[in-house]
């Protein structure tokens, strides 16, 4: 439930009284399950939840700790992307690349899982946003991933925030 309005003492704080970036909402859950994509374009992989904005122009804070794999059998590229249902998942809030550079004995790999956006969506009061991760092998024949646990149990947090704008 988002914070509407505070009493104590006979006196009623309103959301339109908190100064910019209160926080006046929190939802939290966890994600236990991912998906795979050896496509070259943007697949939509793991749906991180919905918020309903409570204000008008209020800005969202996207936080997850999803990991993201690729395959060390050769070079590859993923492109990881968070999206929101706002520009109909057009567009990326926040995008990180994932890489495996298989040189002999000088390899690298390069793997992230935070993703922590400010989405500033410029919405009516009561619209409901919802986020996914997207992600594509922009490099090389192999699939990339999003939360493969390798059969074991997983529980990675999501939080969105809506915070006065």
């Amino acid at each position: 439930m988002a914070l509407t309005k505070v009493r104590e003492s006979g006196y009623d704080l309103t959301t339109a009284k908190l100064p910019s970036g209160s926080v006046i909402q929190v939802v939290s859950h966890s994600i236990t399950s991912g998906a795979s994509t050896g496509s070259s374009s943007a697949v939509a992989l793991v749906t991180l939840g919905s918020i309903t904005t409570t204000r008008l122009n209020s800005k969202i804070i996207v936080s997850s700790t999803l990991p993201t794999q690729i395959s060390t059998a050769s070079n590859g590229r993923g492109v990881f992307g968070l999206r929101s249902s706002v520009d109909s998942y057009s567009s990326s809030l926040e995008t990180h690349v994932s890489v495996n550079y298989a040189e002999g004995s000088n390899g690298w790999v390069q793997l992230d899982n935070n993703f922590f956006a400010l989405h500033n969506p410029s919405q009516a009061s009561g619209t409901t946003i919802t986020y996914k991760m997207y992600a594509s092998a922009n490099q090389g024949s192999n699939a990339v991933y999003m939360l493969d646990s390798w059969g074991q149990s997983t529980n990675h947090a999501v939080v969105l925030q809506e915070i006065v704008g």
